[in-house]
């Protein structure tokens, strides 16, 4: 027999974002066409390494060489001592011998050639009952960060300047549906282009889009020093950049003063307006520096060719509620309207219905006016919409009204916040109320068979306990918030706990809404089936709140109109308004404060704002200095290729392996007989050398790819007996929220990190059907006739059939409930043939052990999948 390919691990193409259409129309004041482009081309661009000029400057300066560079990277990412790093430059001075061009000669210099930039320190005063405070704020030069930006060349490629209005053409009906990804494409931006002055004839306008982030964080462990951070962020360059450390990434431009506690003043409301004031005021020191910029705007030649005139704007603060309390200047929770975006009154926050007067720059600035004039009246003016009697400084910025920018943030509001500080509390209380009464529910849900025995996923914090958890990270909340309802599902019924049965119901509908306001990708269709699922929250949340009234649970929670359950009611607005929740999220933000934590950890614990800056400042500089390495490495190269061919080499910004699987964690060749051996009681294994020989003689030569094979194949086939296993899949799989390419990390370990792990995942069994499947035995071997092993895997099917109708509880709580099959039933598939990973919950109500439920909202693809497999 003569050999073929084996080609059944190429990405599959059909139904693919790649057969799709995108129409982009641009802001009329861009001056650029309409377009309608195939996926390959759009938001994909090319982008050719800038050209070398023969005048420039070596791209690691400052340093006297790229081994000074690298040396200085090596000291500043390990926080090395003066002694440290003196004992390591001798060595290199020793052992070296030219080998690398390390040209320092102390730490100083070292020092001396790393800062880049010298840190301001600017004072201020501030007025308290007639005496003035002095203030000392540390900042950078936001206007500098801003040109730092432009005039790199590595980022000129991925700014785009332009509101876009972006459409997919649905398969289906084919019409246009309107996408929401980036900030560009959402209408804040395009409102902010339509206002600004085309006055200019030869440039067109363009908004230079910042996000500015601010926060208080513990640097010390005891939590007894704190740190005040400003980052900022420029909206204008992509979010695998934006969101990034790097250069293009996050940048600190400043450290606001933390007022130490005074049990004499704090309390007191003068007191508490005293901090405002001082907030406003220092942020004024970081907003002054684009200030002559806000109305004339700053000329720039942009990458395309064009000449436009950027403005610089807020598009984002990016804050908790207390902070966005303190940028908005409102009152807070307690006050009349404790929303710092609507006017909409304390006691009606959780009425997602009503549409409320929205708060504006206008409303705030007219009211504090009056309050100079009567501050009585004033102060009582201001009090009836929340406001504090103080001066806002983004009331002056140019299309930066704070309550435009201000908006959800899933990780403070939803993981941090409803979730974390309402939803689990209640249902931690009802548990242990209905186990008081009906002995061992509590350790049911608490002890190994429950959450410790739900299944290990990359990125996925594993709980051995839940009801007495308490911890302070939204993210681990986000992660025990997938896991809960499955937990819980079997022991809250209708009839064991009306109240808990219909909180599991809320929860259900929560983790529905945080999935749809966490999709990286929108299109008017997921925003409104998400508007819908509020609407249906909100109705949970009142037949919940029914119960609760009646309950005999201790301290049930019957209030439910608090700030982090009204922004749901937002969270939709921002997306239509800028683009998806990872454009504005705290998270990332949240990540530079383990940065400066550290630094804090090599500071003498005096004058640590300077020191942390400094630290911060040569991390930055290093990251400038290597991203100008990469590019001019990337033009010599381009340079070098291009003398062969009359096209220099171009990069994507999007990358993707053509392959669909890739395994590891290889084991030595051995034979079946020695796996049967080994593991006389596993039934998948008894009859795996037929289960072989059928594939490779009636599966086999009916797959893609396989029709030279099939022709060839004429008598059965007989196998040999040995085989390789591997233990580790990686899959490559287009995902349905954003089209691109994700991977799955997959193990089939008999103990990995001291565990078992047998993965499951989604796989297509045929053309028109597709099954979850456990994975058993991972392996590769010979087959005659085709010139590549075989790559397969031994899986156990949940495609049994499941006794009578649908449970009343699947149906109430959108439970997605499969069976297993027998072990001695497993089947072989090839590794193409997995569309990607799948966590399947076991159900702990199963007398056998052999039911599961699918965690649907283990990520926006699976969501999305599990949507369409419900219809």
């Amino acid at each position: 027999m003569r050999s073929v390919a084996y080609t059944a691990t190429t990405l599959p193409t059909t139904s693919s974002a790649r057969n799709l259409d995108f129409k982009t129309e641009y802001h009329p004041d861009s001056k650029r066409s309409t377009k309608i482009e195939a996926w390959d081309k759009f938001r994909n661009a090319s982008h050719p390494p800038p050209a070398l000029k023969n005048d420039a400057l070596d791209p690691w300066e400052p340093f006297k060489s790229k081994g000074d560079c690298e040396f200085a990277s090596i000291a500043i990412d390990a926080k090395l001592t003066q002694a440290n790093v003196e004992r390591l430059l001798a060595l290199i001075g020793k052992v070296a011998k030219g080998n690398a061009d390390v040209t320092f000669k102390n730490d100083a210099e070292l020092r001396k050639t790393c800062d880049q930039a010298a840190l301001e320190l600017t004072p201020i005063t501030v007025d308290w009952k007639k005496q003035k405070i002095p203030i000392e704020v540390h900042k950078r030069d936001l206007l500098e960060w801003a040109k730092e930006l432009l005039g790199n060349k590595s980022l000129a490629p991925h700014f785009e300047w332009d509101a876009q209005r972006v459409y997919r053409r649905d398969e289906d009906s084919g019409r246009f549906v309107r996408m929401y990804d980036e900030p560009w494409t959402a209408d804040r931006w395009w409102n902010i282009q339509t206002k600004l002055p085309n006055t200019h004839t030869s440039a067109t306008p363009a908004p230079f889009s910042i996000l500015l982030y601010a926060d208080k964080t513990r640097l010390s462990s005891f939590g007894t020093i704190q740190g005040y951070p400003v980052i900022a962020r420029c909206m204008n360059l992509p979010t695998q950049i934006r969101n990034g450390n790097g250069i293009g990434g996050a940048r600190v431009v400043g450290w606001l003063p933390v007022l130490g506690d005074d049990p004499e003043k704090e309390g007191k409301l003068s007191y508490t307006n005293f901090k405002h004031v001082v907030w406003h005021k220092s942020f004024k020191t970081f907003i002054e520096d684009i200030g002559m910029y806000l109305n004339a705007g700053m000329v720039h030649d942009c990458y395309d060719g064009q000449k436009r005139i950027l403005f610089p704007a807020i598009f984002v603060l990016s804050a908790n509620y207390e902070e966005q309390c303190m940028m908005a200047l409102i009152r807070g929770p307690k006050c009349k309207c404790p929303c710092p975006i609507c006017l909409s009154p304390k006691e009606k926050l959780r009425d997602f219905c009503t549409k409320y007067k929205r708060c504006t720059s206008e409303q705030g600035r007219e009211l504090y006016e009056k309050y100079k004039t009567h501050k009585g009246l004033g102060n009582d003016a201001m009090k009836e919409v929340g406001l504090r009697p103080a001066e806002n400084v983004f009331w002056d910025i140019q299309y930066s009204d704070p309550h435009d920018a201000l908006l959800f943030d899933r990780l403070h509001f939803n993981h941090g916040g409803l979730f974390s500080r309402h939803l689990l509390p209640e249902l931690q209380k009802i548990i242990k109320h209905v186990s008081s009464k009906l002995e061992g529910t509590m350790g049911k849900f608490d002890e190994q068979i429950r959450f410790d025995k739900m299944p290990r996923w990359r990125d996925l914090n594993h709980f051995a306990h839940a009801v007495n958890t308490s911890f302070s990270d939204g993210n681990k909340f986000h992660d025990m918030s997938k896991q809960i309802l499955f937990a819980a599902q079997n022991l809250l019924t209708p009839r064991t706990s009306p109240e808990g049965y219909a909180l599991l119901l809320v929860i259900r509908s929560y983790l529905e809404l945080n999935c749809y306001i966490g999709l990286d990708v929108h299109t008017d269709d997921t925003i409104a089936a998400g508007e819908a699922e509020l609407n249906w929250f909100s109705n949970l949340l009142d037949d919940y709140i029914e119960l609760a009234k009646i309950s005999q649970v201790p301290d049930i929670k019957v209030d439910w109109d608090f700030p982090k359950a009204h922004y749901l009611k937002h969270a939709f607005e921002d997306i239509r308004n800028k683009g998806a929740s990872r454009n504005y999220s705290t998270r990332p933000n949240e990540g530079v404060h383990t940065l400066l934590k550290a630094a804090y950890g090599h500071t003498n614990g005096k004058e640590i704002a300077e020191q942390i800056l400094r630290i911060d400042q040569h991390r930055l500089a290093i990251n400038l200095i290597f991203s100008r390495i990469a590019e001019h490495e990337a033009a010599l190269s381009a340079q070098d290729e291009s003398a062969d061919s009359d096209t220099a080499v171009e990069y994507s910004s999007f990358r993707s392996s053509s392959e669909k699987f890739y395994v590891g964690s290889s084991q030595p060749i051995t034979t079946i007989a020695n796996l049967q051996s080994e593991h006389p009681q596993e039934p998948a294994f008894r009859d795996l050398h037929n289960v072989l020989e059928k594939f490779v003689n009636e599966t086999l030569p009916n797959l893609e790819g396989m029709e030279e094979y099939k022709t060839q194949l004429i008598s059965w086939q007989r196998l040999g007996r040995s085989y390789q296993e591997f233990r580790f899949v990686k899959v490559n799989y287009e995902s349905r929220e954003s089209w691109l390419q994700t991977t799955d990390y997959l193990h089939c370990h008999p103990n990995f990190h001291h565990h078992p792990r047998y993965d499951c995942a989604l796989v297509q069994i045929s053309d028109t059907e597709e099954a979850f499947v456990r994975l058993i035995f991972v392996f590769q071997m010979d087959v005659a006739g085709v010139n590549e092993p075989l790559s397969l895997a031994l899986v156990q099917p949940y495609t049994a059939g499941l006794p009578g109708l649908t449970r009343r509880v699947d149906k109430d709580l959108g439970l997605i409930r499969v069976k297993a099959t027998p072990r001695a039933s497993s089947i072989i598939i090839p590794l193409g043939s997995i569309i990607r990973g799948a966590l399947l919950a076991p159900d702990f109500g199963s007398t056998d052990c052999s039911e599961f439920f699918v965690m649907a909202h283990i990520d926006g693809d699976m969501f999305l999948r599990m949507k369409e497999w419900s219809r």
